[in-house]
């Protein structure tokens, strides 16, 4: 099983698509609450996509890494 992992991910790197894998992952975060694993999934989302989320979190920074606090 770990070994067709690799293979996968070194054919998609091989192919170029693993630029989104790479956005995506850079904003990982674990759930807090059972509940709330639809929410951490999507604020990972809106911030590897870089929606703005109209507030600040920390300084100048902007994210929903706080979505469901």
């Amino acid at each position: 099983m770990v070994f067709e992992l690799q293979e996968l991910f070194l054919e998609a790197i091989q192919r170029g698509t693993m630029e989104n894998f790479y956005r995506l992952i850079s904003y990982f975060q674990t759930q807090s609450e059972p509940a709330y694993c639809g929410l951490a999934s999507l604020s990972m989302v809106l911030n590897a996509l870089a929606i703005d989320p109209g507030r600040k979190w920390k300084g100048k920074v902007l994210s929903f890494i706080s979505l469901y606090d």
